[in-house]
């Protein structure tokens, strides 16, 4: 009834520091989290910051970066993640790139779909979010379909105005 039955303290299980993830997934196995925190280091692109992709064990509240040069994204959108289990990828939105590899468009403003590899945390690809933005993915086993689209909440521009603008959408996040 609403009571803690257990509490595991988030830290990190390297040399920088652990700030919360800002989306994440849970693994298949149920026992460990993937996805992005904010991160910096002190010189390249993320010296004044970017995010990591990293794993965190639930029980222990360790967590362990992926990738600890950073993911090229100023922003990133919260609780935007889908971890494509069969593929290993993870996907997720951001903006403001701060490498040619992380930009999707001329205008560092636009949301980028981006795609990381989920094992090693590295960027595989970023593409424009062309008239729409996600809000949230749905993550559960059927969630990709045999074209590779993701089930996802959102907003697309050609839906209407205000609360008519939103809706679920099938994506292809590549």
């Amino acid at each position: 009834h609403g009571r803690v039955q257990h509490f595991a303290k988030g830290s990190s299980g390297d040399e920088y520091m652990f700030d919360g993830f800002t989306s994440f997934a849970l693994d298949d196995d149920a026992k460990h989290v993937r996805g992005l925190t904010p991160h910096v280091t002190e010189d390249g692109f993320c010296d004044d910051g970017c995010f990591r992709f990293g794993t965190q064990h639930v029980e222990l509240g360790v967590f362990l970066g992926l990738d600890n040069d950073g993911l090229p994204f100023k922003a990133i959108s919260t609780n935007v993640a889908f971890l494509d289990r069969d593929a290993l990828t993870y996907h997720a939105q951001g903006s403001y790139p701060l490498t040619k590899e992380a930009e999707c468009s001329e205008d560092e403003t636009k949301q980028c779909m981006f795609t990381i590899n989920a094992t090693t945390g590295s960027l595989i690809s970023s593409v424009p979010a062309d008239r729409f933005e996600v809000y949230h993915f749905q993550d559960f086993q059927r969630s990709v379909d045999t074209n590779g689209t993701v089930l996802a909440w959102g907003y697309h521009e050609s839906c209407g105005k205000g609360d008519d603008s939103f809706g679920f959408a099938r994506i292809n996040p590549q």
